[in-house]
């Protein structure tokens, strides 16, 4: 039996969609690397890098002083997506969320700082989504975009310069 009008208009349209995300989105978006780097094991270095993170406007939603883990808030990127139907309907919105992880890890009186970045799409209907936990309809995204790679980097480096590290890695290397 041979698709209807709408059918294969819906195909192509799936078909088209699919393949701009899988060229489009694999061009411009990578998997999140981690910021990470070593220094010699202090004391405070939980409290030097909860300073940082509020230095630059990232509130923390969890610390755990004896494993040495941060999780900020969540924070909306005002990065935008529309979801559009077969008719090129607007249908609806979703927002891209960050937060950032910290963690220290210590051996051998030295202390490696690991900064990880998670990202969710969120329905923008469902919102809002607390700093906390994510209450809205979320999808996490396996892909970070350059800027937001870009602002972990940064975020990463200007930790390792509070702290006096020596950069092991990072997605700028």
């Amino acid at each position: 039996m041979l698709p209807t009008v709408n059918e294969e208009i819906t195909m192509r349209l799936s078909y088209s969609t699919l393949l701009f995300l899988a060229t489009g989105m694999t061009a411009c978006a990578h998997a999140a690397k981690p910021y990470s780097f070593t220094l010699d094991r202090s004391a405070g270095e939980v409290d030097t890098i909860l300073h940082t993170l509020s230095a630059n406007g990232m509130k923390p939603a969890s610390v755990n002083r004896d494993a040495g883990t941060i999780a900020t808030e969540w924070y909306d990127t005002h990065y935008r997506f529309g979801e559009f139907n077969y008719q090129g309907d607007l249908e609806e919105h979703t927002e891209v969320f960050l937060r950032h992880r910290v963690a220290v890890h210590h051996t051998d009186g030295r202390s490696v700082v690991i900064l990880d970045t998670d990202a969710r799409r969120c329905s923008a209907v469902d919102l809002p989504v607390t700093r906390v936990e994510m209450e809205s309809r979320c999808e996490p995204l396996a892909l970070l975009f350059p800027t937001h790679q870009k602002l972990a980097d940064e975020l990463g480096s200007k930790l390792r310069l509070a702290l006096g590290g020596t950069v092991a890695t990072g997605s700028a290397m």
